[in-house]
């Protein structure tokens, strides 16, 4: 990728044509409707946006601001130019010979000559002389020493850089087309929970009340379809709350990394469902689980952990849950549904049910690699959470397509990291009428002041998380919501 700073000139209408075509169209659809169009029509409609200062392309503030960073690929800053250009990764990798051709189509012998071979030597040259090219006072080339494995990156051999030893003893890399001459190396470890903290106040800044900015949130707001996950995380202000909403599902910021407990959860996920839907062995489940860990991009202490204990806690899981992973369907999608329950649209994805067909009866199954908690489902924070969304699995079960006629009782939440005995959990929620009719009220007031940025408004409500909190601080934001929200 391309990072740069915007240069004074508005090159947006030229980078972005085709879009703001497609804008420009939809607008003179909902200014004339279906009527056949003139000229005359288009200069009347265009008169009326300048008199009332409204632009008729598509704006950003992210990207038209004066103080706005740029992130583009060297094809799309092909014929612009920058006050400052920074190109990361340039190494072998990224820019030369191992970008690789990823060419696995087969053709038939008789129109094999029409195969794309790939990017050509040649063609990787001239997208790196177009990014270099790019700058008009500053150039900033970089490319890390090595990866989170340890592994060092190959450099890129158009620089022609070369390692040479100095009279007193130290290696260069000597650069032969850079001014110096010699390649800037800079040593040290990163703090990256210093880096996280900048990152985080950063994306805060984004929280103004302009009218511009207001307008993209209400628009993602608006069109938002609601997940299980997305409500767990507004309400839940121990470890995330309104704040963590806003810059995941509307300021959609960048993730934080993958952490060695989110890492470990996505495997343990992976390999149920590769024992669901390819019918694999234990022994094949552990084997898979150990292949796609070494995929994952983590530092090499975290990936020892989850090498050392993941082998034998899935084996546990495995012979605990196995009968139950062996029928049914894993990682059901409903994103194709669309389903609305009472003006609310909700999406989502459950992680393995059981169906019955000749009784037409669903049960759900939900996986937890956390902590087991044996309270009742309102007496504990985390359990309240896990009820919630088992709530909401069963509401898209009976609003969805194929379900819709079918029995939901009771729901399985599956602890399947085993505790310090080597055992493994399954806490049964049984639903109710009771339970039900609260959680969509609440669903319903959220999805309130979520689609109007009411939330954003009140200093009651957007706020961090916190900790120190308990089940009763969650209990009284949820109050407080229904409070302002409900019926409105």
């Amino acid at each position: 990728f391309l990072f740069s700073c915007r240069c004074r000139y508005n090159i947006t209408p030229f980078v972005n044509r085709n879009e703001n075509l497609a804008a420009l169209k939809g607008k003179l659809t909902q200014y004339f409707g279906d009527k056949v169009l003139k000229v005359s029509d288009l200069i009347e409609m265009v008169d009326d946006y300048q008199e009332a200062d409204m632009p008729l392309n598509i704006t950003s503030p992210y990207r038209d601001a004066e103080d706005a960073v740029q992130i583009l690929t060297a094809h799309k800053a092909k014929g612009l130019e920058f006050e400052y250009v920074f190109i990361i990764s340039a190494d072998h990798s990224a820019w030369g010979k191992g970008k690789g051709n990823n060419n696995f189509l087969s053709l038939p012998k008789n129109v094999i000559q029409i195969r794309h071979t790939g990017i050509t030597d040649g063609e990787r040259l001239r997208v790196l002389y177009v990014a270099l090219t790019r700058a008009k006072k500053s150039l900033t080339i970089t490319n890390a020493l090595a990866d989170f494995k340890g592994k060092s990156p190959e450099r890129l051999e158009y620089f022609e850089e070369y390692v040479e030893k100095t009279d007193d003893g130290r290696e260069k890399i000597v650069a032969p087309f850079l001014p110096d001459g010699e390649v800037v190396q800079m040593y040290g470890s990163f703090d990256f929970a210093k880096g996280l903290d900048n990152v985080r106040n950063w994306l805060m800044s984004y929280v103004v009340n302009s009218p511009d900015m207001r307008t993209i949130y209400k628009d993602r707001a608006e069109k938002l379809r609601w997940s299980a996950s997305a409500l767990t995380n507004f309400i839940d202000i121990v470890y995330a709350g309104p704040q963590s909403f806003f810059k995941t599902y509307i300021l959609q910021a960048p993730h934080e990394p993958e952490s060695e407990a989110l890492a470990y959860g996505d495997l343990v996920h992976k390999s149920f469902e590769y024992v669901t839907k390819e019918g694999k062995s234990d022994e094949e489940a552990i084997q898979f689980f150990l292949e796609e860990l070494e995929k994952k991009e983590l530092p090499s202490s975290e990936l020892q952990i989850i090498r050392e204990k993941g082998p034998e806690e899935l084996a546990i899981s495995l012979k605990r849950f196995g009968d139950i992973l062996r029928q049914g369907e894993a990682e059901v999608n409903f994103s194709s549904d669309k389903i609305v329950v009472d003006g609310v649209p909700v999406t989502g994805k459950i992680d393995h049910i059981i169906v019955d067909d000749k009784n037409k009866s669903l049960t759900i199954y939900d996986f937890k690699t956390g902590n087991y908690h044996s309270e009742k489902w309102t007496s504990h924070a985390t359990l309240y959470k896990y009820m919630l969304q088992l709530i909401f699995y069963k509401m898209l079960v009976k609003n969805s397509v194929r379900f819709r006629n079918y029995q939901v009782k009771e729901a399985h939440i599956l602890f399947v990291t085993p505790d310090k005995d080597g055992e493994v959990y399954d806490k049964i929620y049984s639903y109710n009428e009771a339970d039900e009719q609260e959680f969509m009220s609440l669903l319903k007031a959220v999805h309130l002041a979520v689609s109007t940025l009411g939330f954003m408004d009140d200093e009651a409500l957007f706020i961090e998380a916190n900790s120190e909190r308990k089940l009763k601080d969650i209990n009284d934001f949820v109050a407080l919501m229904l409070e302002k929200f409900s019926d409105k």
